[in-house]
Order: C-alpha cells, then structure tokens, then sequence
C-alpha cells in the first residue's frame, strides 16, 4: 500500500478571531478542539476501515494563513494545520476526500502520495536479502 499524507487546514478558535478580525461567539475552545479531534477520528476510522495503517498524527498552533481563504460565505485569515500520514489502497482516496470536503469546519485540505511504504518501513534493502 502506497504511502500517503493528508493535510487540512481547519477554522480558528473563536477568541483567536475575536483579537483578528472583531468576531465574538459563544462557542468555547473545548468546542472546536472536539470538532478537530472528531475530524481526525473519522479520518483515521476510515482508514483503518479499509485495512490502512495511520503512521502519525499532528496539529499544528493557530496560525496566520498565507492568503485569505473563503469557505462557506466566510473569509478566514487564520487556521490550524491537521496532518496525517497514512498507508491505504488507492481506490480509498476518493471517499475519504469527499468525507473530509464535507466536514464544515475544514476551510482547505489535500491528500499527497509520499511514495511506496515498503521502502519506509524496511532498513535493509531488498537486494541485500537475496
């Protein structure tokens, strides 16, 4: 199984847009930490529904985006970065991107092939066995 990467960028906690761009909100940081941790349990539920293997997992701090980006009638200037590395079957992509596009708090994402995971995975090399 190939070996792949996905890479989301997720909405900014409200009290970080509250000091960016004036926007208040009831909705606490608890909130939005459960709704980036739900988006990558379903991902990595996924995953591992399709026989894959998730190799690691991490999140980024808020940070100012590079551009403006528009989502769902509304422009972020700031975000997260969730990535994943992962091995799974290729005909798995497109249903884990389309479950991904539908999570409403994810302004972009992307999935990346890193190459095959054999190579990863074992220190000696396949000519050296034989």
């Amino acid at each position: 199984m190939p070996l792949y990467e996905l890479v989301c960028i997720v909405r900014a906690h409200p009290q970080i847009l509250s000091r960016t761009v004036g926007y208040t909100s009831a909705i606490s940081n608890v909130d939005y930490d459960q709704k980036t941790k739900s988006l990558m349990k379903m991902a990595a539920l996924h995953i591992l529904d399709g026989n894959g293997v998730v190799r690691k997992l991490t999140h980024s701090s808020h940070t100012v985006l590079p551009y403006r980006m528009k989502k769902y009638r509304e422009i972020h200037a700031t975000g997260s970065y969730v990535t994943m590395v992962f091995d799974a079957h290729p005909s798995m992509m497109e249903t884990l991107k389309r479950a991904v596009e539908f999570e409403e708090h994810v302004i972009r994402h992307t999935v990346v092939k890193l190459g095959d995971s054999v190579k990863y995975n074992t220190p000696v090399k396949p000519e050296a066995v034989a």
